[in-house]
């Protein structure tokens, strides 16, 4: 390129000396074009190395660190999860899906669930037909009974189940879990990792549907049943963009299940 510009300017300097002949013009033609498209060239691909850093340090941002980290890959087996030790409690790495069945990926939301019903809802789109009944007192349970997710009722795969209440709470725990927002594949949510061991999962953020049955905020925040409720509201896990506590919300809306080993 060094040479060309050379040439070029040496051209420049012909014309302003008005000793160019024709034979020099078309040479000169031949000399600016050569330019244009070796810059042009250049250009091209500085540009694209750009871009792939950008696409390196991206990805980098989000890596997954850690003795036991994410996988985003997808799983054949529908019903089994090998399942991840985090302060204490195993969690299975991926979401509920169809009652009995995990989700085929540890990002994928899976499927909405009313509190203590094993009704699967579609996570996109609307619906028809949404349950707005509101949660019925069994008298022949106990108050205990009455405010737990009952076990006929739970659409968690063999040996897995909606979380406790205090399960939720031990992911909560800052001086033993990590809590960080995070992007797989794409897909938004958040990742907690046990500071002691380094073992870690990631919970997409799904969203919800309201009581109505209305989706609302997938993509942005995520909304995880635990098995307790007080009939009017029920204790879930819930995180935002900036943070992740516990909440409360109505029986009757549609979250996600991340259950816990039996």
């Amino acid at each position: 390129m060094t040479d060309l510009i050379s040439k070029y300017n040496a051209t420049l300097q012909n014309y302003n000396n008005k000793t160019m002949s024709t034979k020099t013009l078309k040479h000169t033609t031949a000399i600016i074009a050569s330019l244009f498209i070796t810059v042009a060239l250049f250009a091209k691909e500085k540009t694209k190395y750009a871009t792939e850093q950008d696409a390196i340090r991206f990805q980098s941002q989000f890596s997954d660190t850690g003795n036991n980290p994410v996988e985003p890959v997808e799983q054949t087996n529908r019903t089994y999860d090998e399942g991840v030790v985090i302060n204490g409690v195993r969690w299975a790495t991926r979401n509920v899906d169809l009652p009995g069945t995990f989700a085929a990926k540890p990002e994928d939301t899976g499927m909405f669930y009313q509190y203590n019903r094993n009704v699967a809802w579609a996570a996109t789109g609307d619906v028809d037909d949404w349950d707005t009944t509101k949660l019925d007192w069994d008298e022949s349970l106990s108050g205990y009974e009455n405010q737990r997710w009952r076990k006929t009722s739970d659409p968690s795969p063999a040996g897995w189940r909606v979380p406790e209440f205090g399960e939720i709470q031990t992911l909560l725990d800052v001086d033993k879990v990590d809590s960080e927002r995070a992007t797989v594949n794409g897909i938004n949510g958040f990742k907690f990792t046990d500071i002691s061991t380094g073992n870690s999962m990631f919970l997409p953020a799904a969203g919800f549907r309201f009581y109505l049955g209305i989706l609302d905020h997938e993509g942005a925040l995520g909304y995880y049943w635990s098995n307790f409720n007080a009939l009017e509201r029920a204790n879930i896990l819930k995180f935002t963009i900036y943070s992740v506590n516990w909440s409360t919300i109505d029986p009757r809306a549609g979250l996600t299940i991340r259950p816990v080993a039996e």
